[in-house]
Order: structure tokens, then C-alpha cells, then sequence
């Protein structure tokens, strides 16, 4: 966070264009009258490739979506807040409007990670009783 917060102090408010825009990560070289501008998306589609070589693992902005999604959820849940409540601040976070049906995709992924740790959980307790009938 430190460095995005310099990155965003330093480099990018180092280029006039960037204060009529809200995109984090801008174009540092005027090679078509682009800098300052936001990073295209050819730009991200190679910081991307680059990523995922250094890591020798396909990363994608919409992998990252996901697991936003998935910590934002895990933080809602530890707050206590409601499905309802969830839902709006999403919404809000992903800047989607009100009447939004994305976040449904995010509830989803949950609700299939709850059905997959109750049936492990199931299948654990019958190979226990299977083993015990065993011995």
C-alpha cells in the first residue's frame, strides 16, 4: 500500500493529464499523446503477461476481481453484516449501480464453497465409519 500510495503521490501526480481522471495507473510516455491518459488496455493485457510469466501462473484483472470479492465477503462476514448490507456496499465498492445481479455471481462462489465443505465434511465422516467397521 505504501508504494501504491508513493506511486500515486510521486510518479503519477508528476503528469498533468492524470487529475482529470480517477484510474490509478496512468501512461508515462507521450508516444501518441497518451501520457498521463489511463493505461489502455493492450497496456494491462502486457502487465498481465509479464506478471503471469514472472509468476509461472496465468493472472488476469478478472482473477483478481474474484478474490476481492472473496476477501471482501470474508471481512463482511467477520463484521457481522447482513446479505442485504453485503450486497450494497459491493455494489458500491464495484462501483455496479443498485440494480446490479453481479454480486449474485460473488454470493454464488460462496454458496458453492459452503456445499463443497459440507459434503468433504460428509464424505470424511463416512470413511471414518467405514474404517471403524474395519478394524
Amino acid at each position: 500500500m505504501r508504494q501504491l500510495k508513493t506511486y500515486i503521490e510521486t510518479i503519477r501526480a508528476g503528469f498533468p493529464a492524470a487529475k482529470t481522471h480517477e484510474m490509478v495507473f496512468v501512461s508515462e510516455m507521450d508516444t501518441q499523446g497518451t501520457e498521463g491518459q489511463p493505461f489502455s488496455l493492450s497496456s494491462f493485457d502486457a502487465l498481465f503477461a509479464t506478471l503471469s510469466n514472472a509468476l509461472s501462473f496465468k493472472i488476469h484483472p478478472h482473477l483478481l476481481r474474484h478474490k476481492w470479492n472473496e476477501l471482501f465477503t470474508e471481512a463482511a462476514e467477520d463484521q457481522g453484516l447482513s446479505s442485504d448490507e453485503l450486497d450494497k456496499l459491493r455494489k458500491y465498492a464495484m462501483g455496479w449501480s443498485r440494480n446490479s445481479t453481479m454480486g449474485q455471481l460473488y454470493n454464488e462462489f460462496k454458496d458453492a464453497e459452503a456445499v463443497r465443505e459440507l459434503q468433504r465434511a460428509r464424505q470424511e465422516r463416512i470413511v471414518t465409519a467405514g474404517d471403524e467397521g474395519h478394524e
